[in-house]
């Protein structure tokens, strides 16, 4: 996420991430809510690719993958800030 958006990225050990998730809800007493395992989510990239959906049905894409995360356009571009 930080790439897409030109920010500077840092690589921290998941347990490190995993520790701090822990720190957080039990120093919180569950304040923060988090759901088992969501620092998985931060930890390890989400492997999308549609090139499945492209050859069986010749489906093409109107934006690219980090236009689409990235751009200002769309339904919802009324509710940006």
């Amino acid at each position: 996420m930080a790439r897409a958006f030109g920010k500077r990225t840092i690589r921290i050990h998941p347990q490190l991430i995993r520790l701090a998730f822990f720190l957080l809800w039990h120093g919180t007493r569950g304040l923060i809510a988090t759901s088992r395992g969501s620092w998985k989510s931060y930890s390890y990239p989400i492997a999308v690719d549609g090139s499945k959906l492209t050859n069986m049905y010749a489906y093409q894409y109107r934006m690219g993958s980090k236009d689409a995360f990235t751009k200002n356009a769309g339904r919802y571009v009324e509710y940006i800030a």
